[in-house]
């Protein structure tokens, strides 16, 4: 976010705690590397973990790895393209429904529901598509992929709604930050 002010690399305060952000990817690669128990995930704040839930961002362990294995193909192109309009769809809905709101305060809870609202009714639209007939499958981007997940009869492979919602709040808005940072 600051880039473009402060440069790729810089030192900010957190309060009386200094933080240091590295964006160049080798100098990443290069800290990281097999030091996870070094830099343990920040806790979200309640704000925060109200509007991501459990998504990929915030959980650890065995749940990670199987919620990064789904994510993993939502980061190609084609996945991405794909999104589109239901990503356009959600947004504009969403916006239809704030209008009139400028100026106002919107609760953290208020804006959680309305979230999963959006998401259950694009995840409900698949499902009604599938058991239609109008399609086989419920898609091959990143939302069939958490849809598959939810219907999947695999124990360890099947997510939970809650996950399925949270893993698309955390795709929705890392998706934002990263259009932010680019400008």
């Amino acid at each position: 976010m600051y880039q473009h002010i402060l440069g790729r690399n810089y030192l900010c305060w957190n309060g009386v705690r200094a933080e240091l952000v590295i964006s160049e990817p080798e100098l990443v690669r290069e800290i990281l590397k097999n030091s996870e128990k070094t830099f343990p995930k920040r806790k979200p704040t309640i704000y925060l973990s109200k509007l991501l839930g459990n998504g990929l961002v915030t959980v650890e362990g065995e749940k990670w790895a199987k919620q990064r294995k789904l994510a993993n193909y939502a980061f190609h192109g084609e996945s991405l393209k794909n999104m589109t309009p239901a990503v356009i769809a959600s947004v504009e809905t969403t916006l239809e429904k704030w209008k009139g709101q400028e100026g106002k305060e919107i609760e953290s809870e208020e804006l959680a529901k309305e979230i999963q609202y959006c998401v259950m009714k694009m995840v409900k639209k698949r499902e009604d598509k599938v058991v239609n007939g109008e399609a086989d499958s419920f898609g091959n981007d990143f939302l069939g992929l958490l849809v598959n997940a939810y219907h999947d009869s695999d124990k360890n492979k099947k997510l939970s709604m809650e996950d399925l919602v949270d893993e698309c709040k955390t795709f929705y808005f890392a998706g934002q930050d990263t259009v932010n940072s680019e400008f």
